[in-house]
């Protein structure tokens, strides 16, 4: 005779188990030793300098990867299902932009005796045409180039592929500079350069540019307010669940509880 045990109900309290798969401390050691290794030989062979934009691009890769930063899956997240807070945070990450870099440039002075200038130039054909193609890039890729870096450092062999084709086509864009900018044949300018500092004034231009990228930040309220439906269910996902959610979009390796509803 075969009994079987009563299974306890868990209490309510208890939180759910994590449906992330499990830290690999064996590759996180691994990857560390690899960073020491890289500063103490950009140190060593490049000076100081190098070793703060190491240190630099260390940090902006953990903080990318577990904020889950990108600038794909925050217009796929609008678009798709009404969620606009990623595209919120773009918004405040270029208003600290322009701000902070409007100070150096005014300043005159950055680090290491360098002078920080704004790199101003034409609206030309090879410029739409780059970002329609990097746009489509990005949605057949499933990320941004920041992206596909810090997931390709976080182990996901997937994203190689779309790192080898961002590698390549980076590759022939700068073979190919000379065709599309100054003299060459491919060189079509649609209109002169314009910059909000240079052309209204430091101040005057920076607020109004500060204003134009706040007129994004009503996006969420537009896009929900004809989708309850979706808002509730992203509420009830505000812990996390939406995160796993759009990693296994673009990382199906990954596993899912669910898959938001699209707009109707």
């Amino acid at each position: 005779m075969t009994t079987t045990a009563p299974i306890a109900p868990p209490n309510v309290g208890d939180d759910p188990p994590s449906r992330m798969p499990p830290a690999q401390s064996r590759a996180t050691l691994v990857g560390g030793v690899l960073a020491v290794f890289l500063v103490v030989l950009a140190a060593t062979d490049q000076g100081s300098s190098t070793v703060v934009k190491a240190l630099l691009g260390l940090a902006l890769g953990v903080t990318l990867f577990h904020s889950r930063f990108g600038f794909t899956s925050a217009w796929r997240q609008l678009v798709a299902v009404g969620q606009g807070r990623a595209l919120q945070a773009h918004m405040l990450m270029l208003v600290i932009a322009v701000i902070g870099f409007t100070v150096l440039i005014a300043n005159g002075s950055g680090l290491f005796d360098t002078e920080p200038r704004g790199y101003v130039a034409p609206i030309t054909l090879g410029l739409l045409i780059g970002s329609f193609l990097f746009g489509l890039g990005m949605q057949l890729g499933g990320s941004c180039a920041s992206g596909t870096l810090y997931a390709t450092g976080s182990g996901h062999i997937g994203v190689l592929v779309t790192l080898t084709g961002f590698v390549a086509g980076s590759g022939i864009g700068v073979a190919n500079a000379g065709f599309w900018s100054g003299d060459g044949a491919g060189f079509v300018k649609l209109a002169d350069p314009f910059s909000f500092t240079a052309d209204i004034g430091t101040v005057s231009g920076t607020v109004v540019l500060v204003a134009l990228l706040k007129l994004a930040t009503p996006s969420r309220v537009i896009v929900l307010n004809g989708n309850h439906e979706t808002t509730n269910q992203f509420n009830q996902e505000e812990s996390g669940n939406f995160l796993r959610d759009e990693l296994s979009t673009e990382y199906p390796e990954l596993p899912s509880k669910k898959r938001a509803r699209p707009l109707r």
